[in-house]
């Protein structure tokens, strides 16, 4: 493999317990939305992800905050899925209830500095998002993804979710942006045939903390994951 050019951090925090980890996912994703002008997204406060969220992940380069994702799972206070909440504000183009057995996770709001577009740095948070999952015991892991994405995130094993034959997917339309999103499963326990992939979010998450270089759409790596909570 090619020398790696960028040498890149990431690391796993508990909502709850890190004040600093919490403020900066809420300014990164903040800027994020501003500097791409997405007005159609509910920007995060410190409050909501301190209280709502459990865990988050966040990469830096070069000592600079350039992304992060959060990792939610139900309990009493939180009872269901984040992808229950978008299926009542959208246009939800499946009828059918998910049936969503124990041990489960949702990775949500996946974002990136708009400095590193092209750098791939979603599909390594999605990797580091899953192997904290494994980590932290959950067999299944859900992520909401665009159309657009679906060849990336299946790379890393993640299925698309059917019930009853039908895809659940939902069809977002505010002002003049429209996307189609669908609900897909990352199952450690099943057969993949990115098992390649897969094979390495579980060595990651048995880690803890480990350094790889990777080639990811045409850049080249040196990522650090340390998925220890801080």
């Amino acid at each position: 493999m090619t020398k790696p050019t960028k040498k890149i951090k990431i690391w796993s925090f508990e909502t709850s317990q890190n004040l600093a980890s919490c403020l900066d996912f809420v300014e990164g994703y903040k800027r994020v939305l501003t500097d791409q002008n997405i007005n159609f997204l509910k920007s995060i406060d410190y409050t909501a992800l301190s209280t709502q969220a459990q865990y988050g992940i966040l990469a830096s380069y070069e000592g600079e905050i350039i992304g992060g994702l959060l990792l939610y799972h139900p309990t009493e206070s939180l009872p269901s899925f984040p992808f229950k909440t978008t299926t009542l504000t959208t246009q939800a183009n499946s009828p059918y209830e998910v049936e969503i057995i124990p041990k489960t996770a949702e990775i949500v709001a996946v974002w990136n500095a708009k400095k590193v577009a092209g750098w791939g740095l979603s599909y390594v948070l999605l990797k580091a998002g899953l192997a904290l999952s494994v980590y932290l015991g959950f067999d299944k892991t859900l992520y909401l993804t665009a159309d657009y994405n679906i060849r990336l995130v299946e790379k890393l094993g993640l299925e698309l979710l059917r019930v009853k034959g039908h895809d659940i997917f939902y069809h977002f339309e505010p002002n003049a942006f429209q996307a189609r999103a669908y609900l897909h499963l990352f199952d450690m326990n099943k057969y993949s045939y990115s098992k390649k992939e897969k094979d390495a979010i579980i060595e990651i998450a048995k880690a803890e903390q480990l350094t790889t270089n990777e080639a990811v759409l045409g850049s080249f790596l040196e990522i650090e994951y340390t998925l220890a909570l801080g």
